[in-house]
């Protein structure tokens, strides 16, 4: 799956059903100008970053915004699978990248 936004290529793997079950997400970079192909030369392949299921994303972010976490998106975007994600930095998740997802 292409995911213009992001400029990013997915292939998604899932174990159990989407909602219990566990995910992988492999990405590949697109275009030279994607996040994710100034994240390889830095940090090399490996694990990108850990994504977790929310009720009300905008709700989450005001919370995690209000609390001072530092957030890479303000409002939610569409992401891979088409639901509303959000990425917090790595500086206000202990310097892991963490998106949140929303899952209806």
């Amino acid at each position: 799956t292409d995911v213009p936004d992001q400029q990013v290529r997915a292939a998604i793997f899932t174990g159990g059903s989407s909602l219990d079950g566990g995910r992988l997400e492999l990405v590949s970079p697109t275009t030279p100008a994607s996040p994710v192909s100034k994240f390889l030369p830095a940090r090399g392949e490996g694990l990108h970053h850990v994504c977790i299921y929310v009720d009300d994303i905008e709700r989450r972010l005001r919370e995690l915004k209000d609390a001072g976490v530092r957030l890479i998106d303000q409002e939610p975007r569409i992401g891979a699978e088409g639901h509303k994600i959000a990425f917090v930095h790595p500086l206000g998740a202990g310097g892991v990248l963490l998106e949140l997802e929303e899952k209806s």
